[in-house]
Order: C-alpha cells, then sequence, then structure tokens
C-alpha cells in the first residue's frame, strides 16, 4: 500500500460519513388535503401527511434535530400524535388554520443540531394569531421568532377554577425570543417549566404571560435591545438594559387594563432599562416583587391615557426597599405620545420626583421610596394666576368693608 493511502482511506470515509449525515437534513411539507386512505388522521408524525412520503400511508416516521416540519398549506390542523424530535417546526401563511393540537399528553421536542435557527419560526407574511397547543419541549440553543403580524401562544389556556390547559414549555440550555410576541398561556396542567436561561432581544421582541400564568423556573432572563416582557401574569427574575423594557399589560394593547406583573424574585432595572406604565380611568398598571427587591434605574415613563380625568394616588410599584435606589429618569406623556412628555425633576436626588404636566392640568408627584404616584388637578397657569388675583382682590374688599363698618 502506499504510503499516502492509509491516511487517505480514514479521511475519506469520514467524509462519507460527514455527507451521510447532512444529507439526512430534510424539510418536510404538510399537504393541504389529507391523503387518500388515512382517515381522519391529521398527525404531525404521520409521514403520509407530507409531500414525497416514503412508507406505508400510516406509517409513523422519526425526524431528528436535523430535520425541518413546515406548515404553510391547507385548513386542516396538524396534531402532535406521538413523541418526537424535529430541529425546526415553520409556519407559514398558508397554513389556515390557528392551532397546532395534541393528542395523548404527546410531547414536541424541538432541539438545536443541524437546522440553522432552530426553534420555531413564524414565517413572514402571516397575519393570524398562532397557537401550539402542543407541549413543548426545547433543548439546546433554540430561538422563537415570530415574523408573523399577529402574536404565537404557547399552551391552551384552562380556567383559574379548573386549570387544566394542556401544552405550555419545558426543557433546557438557551432559549433567545428574536422577533414578533410570544405570549405564554395561562391555567395550564402542567405549567411552564422551561429551567434555561431565555434572552429577549430585538426592538419588536415581547415576551408576554398571560393573566393568571406564570412563568418563573428559568436559571435567568435577560431583556435587551428595546426588547419588552409584558402581561398580567408572573414571572421569576429578570435584567434589563440596553433599552430593555418592562410593561404590564402590553403598553395599552392587553386587555382592557389595568394589569398588573409580579415577579417572583429580583428585578433589576439597569441605567438603560424602561419601565411602562399607563395610568388609565380604570386603574393603573402596577409591578409587583414578592421577593428579593427591585433595583431601580434608566427610566420610567408614565403614560397617562386620554381617557383619564381624577386624581389620586397610585401604588405603582409594591417590594420596594431602602436597598431599590432610584430612577434616571421619570416622564410622563399622554397615550403613546412622546411628544406630549414632560421630565419631572428630583431636585434633592431622593426620589421625590415632582412636575406640572400643563397639556392636562395635572400637578404630578412620584416617590421613588414608596412607589406612589399622586395626580392633583391644578388649573392652567394663567387661570390659576387670575383665580388668585381675584381672590386677593375679594379678600382686600372684605378687609375694607369690616374696617368701615367700625
Amino acid at each position: 500500500m502506499y504510503p499516502h493511502f492509509k491516511h487517505t482511506v480514514p479521511a475519506l470515509a469520514l467524509s462519507l460519513i460527514a455527507l451521510s449525515t447532512s444529507s439526512r437534513a430534510a424539510t418536510y411539507n404538510w399537504l393541504a388535503t389529507r391523503p387518500a386512505g388515512l382517515g381522519t388522521g391529521e398527525g404531525l408524525f404521520n409521514r403520509a401527511n407530507y409531500a414525497t412520503p416514503e412508507g406505508g400511508v400510516n406509517s409513523a416516521f422519526t425526524p431528528t434535530s436535523a430535520d425541518v416540519i413546515s406548515l404553510n398549506t391547507g385548513a386542516r390542523a396538524a396534531t402532535v400524535n406521538a413523541a418526537g424530535t424535529i430541529g425546526q417546526l415553520s409556519i407559514g401563511s398558508g397554513y389556515g388554520v390557528t392551532n397546532v393540537n395534541q393528542t395523548n399528553g404527546n410531547i414536541l421536542t424541538i432541539q438545536s443540531g443541524g437546522v440553522a435557527d432552530a426553534g420555531v419560526q413564524i414565517q413572514s407574511g402571516r397575519t393570524g394569531n398562532t397557537n401550539i397547543h402542543a407541549r413543548v419541549n426545547f433543548q439546546g440553543d433554540v430561538t422563537i421568532a415570530n415574523n408573523g403580524d399577529s402574536r404565537v401562544r404557547f399552551g391552551n389556556p384552562g380556567d383559574l377554577a379548573t386549570p387544566t390547559g394542556n401544552g405550555g414549555i419545558q426543557g433546557s440550555g438557551t432559549l433567545a425570543i428574536t422577533k414578533g410576541t410570544v405570549l405564554l398561556g395561562e391555567y395550564l396542567a402542567g405549567g411552564h417549566t422551561y429551567s434555561g436561561a431565555v434572552t429577549v432581544t430585538g426592538s419588536n421582541s415581547v415576551l408576554q404571560v398571560a393573566g393568571g400564568g406564570v412563568f418563573n423556573t428559568y436559571s435567568s432572563l435577560t431583556v435587551v435591545a428595546g426588547a419588552s416582557i409584558t402581561g398580567g401574569g408572573t414571572f421569576g427574575s429578570a435584567d434589563l438594559s440596553d433599552g430593555g423594557r418592562v410593561s404590564p399589560g402590553a403598553e395599552g394593547g392587553f386587555g382592557a387594563g389595568p394589569n398588573t406583573l409580579t415577579f417572583t424574585n429580583l428585578l433589576n432595572l439597569q441605567a438603560t432599562g424602561l419601565a411602562v406604565l399607563d395610568i388609565r380611568a380604570a386603574g393603573t398598571d402596577s409591578i409587583n416583587v414578592t421577593a428579593g427587591t427591585i433595583n431601580l434605574g434608566g427610566e420610567l415613563r408614565l403614560r397617562l391615557n386620554s381617557d383619564y380625568a381624577g386624581e389620586g394616588v397610585y401604588q405603582l410599584f409594591t417590594g420596594l426597599t431602602p436597598s431599590s435606589g432610584n430612577f434616571d429618569t421619570v416622564t410622563i406623556q399622554t397615550d403613546a405620545n412622546t411628544v406630549s412628555a414632560i421630565t419631572l425633576e428630583d431636585d434633592n436626588g431622593d426620589g421625590q420626583w415632582d412636575g406640572y404636566f400643563a397639556s392636562r392640568g395635572y400637578g404630578v408627584s412620584f416617590d421613588a421610596n414608596t412607589g406612589l404616584l399622586n395626580l392633583t388637578s391644578i388649573p392652567e397657569p394663567h387661570t390659576f394666576g387670575l383665580s388668585l388675583i381675584a381672590t386677593g382682590f375679594l379678600f382686600l374688599r372684605r378687609g375694607r368693608r369690616q374696617t368701615s363698618a367700625l
């Protein structure tokens, strides 16, 4: 044997193995209509439901983390009919139904491996909501990218009296939400138990926990680059920086409000973080930390809704401690109109923020030590000044009359 040949053969064998492995990767495209002979089966793991199937009509198949299942056609809802693993679930505008269903508690595992951007991808152009009612087990480094126009929800909600909703997310590794709104459903029998590190990143990325929902089992939650955490449910801890936002509700878009976001551990608002709270006629949004503490920083943005016409004292934050610190900036505006915003002043640096919101006629005071907001109706400056002059004039006239009578 030539000397170089003994080195070439193993290298060639390894190349063939690598080629064989990479050629295993496939995209399985869901068929628009049920194949003949399939009966009522809409199984995600029935090969006959996909273009160019291999095997018998009802034969199960075993895709791997190197494979993509693409739902982009038809008006029949795919059902996770068996436990299985894929690399990516892709849902497009042609998938004419809302749900991905589940039977018999089967779990869909999505695992990073041979697919770029492994995870759940909602394709651009999809306009309706997407509900993944099957329980999803994320393993490795996976992403959720919702490029559609509406939210994607994990979990089929139950209710407070009977928390038996199915679905939810579990698993470990790292989970990145990189685009669009991801809603975690409420009152699930198994809850959301994902234990890895979660990052929400990107200017239009939103992680929302519905009212009554709980997501607090992760190892860390980082919100950066203009992304948001919202809703009316419960998170664990959260770290916000680089324009990361926390906003109960969805900055006016989650139900009628008001909403309270609860954290069962540290809420860390770094100097580049942002907290947005709405003050409505029906009440105010609020943030509640039940354990740990709140580290204040960045901007507190108060949004006085156009329907608000009262005055009063409101508890915006619960769980503050003497070590919570202070915001760097506190502003107030009408609705989402940043042009109307004014910046409150903390003259002594002691967390007592005050200002006059002239466009709405309110004196505004926020105490970063207690979390209390005080709104007091005050007439416009010229009207207020005239009333003082009139009051003074009447007082003088009354005094002269009393002097003349003596």
